[in-house]
């Protein structure tokens, strides 16, 4: 059929903008109808196809988005680039459907015609995560990188940190280690990473190291502390240096007042020497008053029933009413 011109070029584009904003509306089904009537009008054009193959897909009638896509694909005299996003748009249909070898083989017939097309390289990552091909996804996750110019490094490290574990857990540790190091090498302040690579090197029973790993988590990354500071307190205890853990903590507190983390790791680690009431006495004196937050005011009422002190009644109910009002909020 031949391509509309003149007037009926412009009612074309007026139809194609009126599904545009149906699509923009959410109104799908609008925008369906209007392509369809394209399509059949202009059936050479595969611009409208690739469309509406799309918007089948967005629907969720994913066989429907593929047919269209395996159709456009039989097809003589598509331009490379049409070609292209059809191949494209079959590989989206099958990550959509849940066929993940079909679709990372169809993503990597995409890349093979252009390896810098970051739409396919992103479809192509998400299928070998879900697959659970972490160092694949890894490469392919830099490789992404590169052609967008928009690092993660965080995400990155995030990655290289869930291969390295991957890795240990199939017994390979040297690969453990090579991973955890980009890790770090990506996001120096990636906290898990260090906490891990700890973990390998106490494995290897090199014990100062490990130390060093889980101190230097804690102090790059607040959100793993809580985590490292156990793991410090039993290697200082195991080096026969158990009050440095007490000296680090209080110098992260004087350094950081009100640090959670750390405020509740000395709390436990007094209270575990039997040093109950200079346990309280830190806690009142570090968290102030109303401002405490729930942890903190959890580790109180335990610190309380453990001296059997009569405020421990009163310091519950307290908490109670307070996780009620949350639940209630």
């Amino acid at each position: 059929m031949a391509r509309a011109g003149g007037s009926g070029g412009a009612a074309a584009a007026d139809a194609v903008g009126e599904a545009l904003v149906a699509v923009l509306d959410g109104d799908l089904d609008r925008a369906e109808r209007g392509l369809r009537r394209l399509a059949e009008r202009d059936s050479d054009r595969a611009i409208l196809h690739l469309a509406l193959a799309r918007l089948y897909r967005r629907r969720g009638e994913i066989g429907r988005a593929i047919q269209l896509h395996q159709n456009l694909l039989l097809r003589e005299g598509l331009s490379k680039h049409e070609r292209r996003l059809a191949q494209r748009g079959l590989a989206d249909d099958f990550r959509s459907g849940g066929f993940l070898r079909r679709a990372e083989a169809a993503y990597e017939e995409v890349l093979a015609g252009d390896p810098r097309d970051p739409i396919a390289l992103a479809g192509y990552l998400r299928v070998l995560e879900d697959r659970g091909e972490l160092r694949r996804a890894t490469e392919v996750a830099a490789r992404l990188a590169r052609v967008s110019g928009a690092r993660t490094p965080w995400i990155e490290a995030q990655r290289w940190c869930a291969l390295a574990k991957a890795e240990h857990a199939d017994g390979h540790s040297d690969r453990a280690r090579k991973a955890v190091g980009r890790a770090l090498r990506a996001d120096p302040d990636y906290g898990p990473a260090w906490l891990f690579l700890g973990e390998l090197e106490a494995e290897r029973g090199r014990a100062r190291k490990a130390l060093s790993a889980w101190t230097r988590g804690s102090q790059r990354d607040a959100g793993s502390a809580a985590e490292a500071y156990p793991k410090i307190e039993a290697t200082h205890a195991a080096l026969g240096r158990a009050r440095d853990t007490e000296r680090m903590l209080r110098g992260v507190l004087e350094s950081q007042p009100g640090d959670e983390a750390a405020l509740l790791a000395l709390c436990r680690l007094l209270a575990a020497r039997g040093e109950t009431r200079a346990a309280l006495a830190t806690l009142e004196k570090e968290s102030g008053s109303a401002a405490a937050s729930l942890a903190i005011e959890v580790e109180r009422c335990r610190l309380l029933l453990a001296d059997d002190d009569p405020a421990a009644r009163p310091a519950l109910e307290a908490l109670l009413d307070r996780v009620e009002g949350d639940l209630r909020a």
